[in-house]
């Protein structure tokens, strides 16, 4: 996918870690998501943060207070404040 859409901010705005492929802006790798290139990177993702508490509270925390910046009423605020197309 080419872009963000509302599913890329609801899982960290929830307060969840969140693992993604590399479609880089807003949630940096290593601070507030872990990327991976191809789905079976994803277990050894997993495998680096089980053991690791406080980088998965990092990437909470900082995922979150992204997430918050991202929501329904300002996406909708944007969209609506775009010239219309006629």
């Amino acid at each position: 996918m080419p872009g963000h859409n509302m599913r890329r901010f609801e899982i960290p705005g929830s307060g969840a870690g969140d693992a993604h492929g590399r479609t880089g802006r807003p949630l940096s790798d290593g601070e507030a998501a872990l990327w991976y290139r191809a789905p079976p990177e994803i277990d050894a993702l997993m495998d680096r943060v089980r053991p690791e508490p406080d980088l998965a509270d990092h990437l909470r925390r900082n995922g979150q207070a992204i997430g918050r910046e991202h929501s329904y009423r300002r996406r909708a605020e944007t969209v609506l404040a775009e010239p219309r197309i006629r």
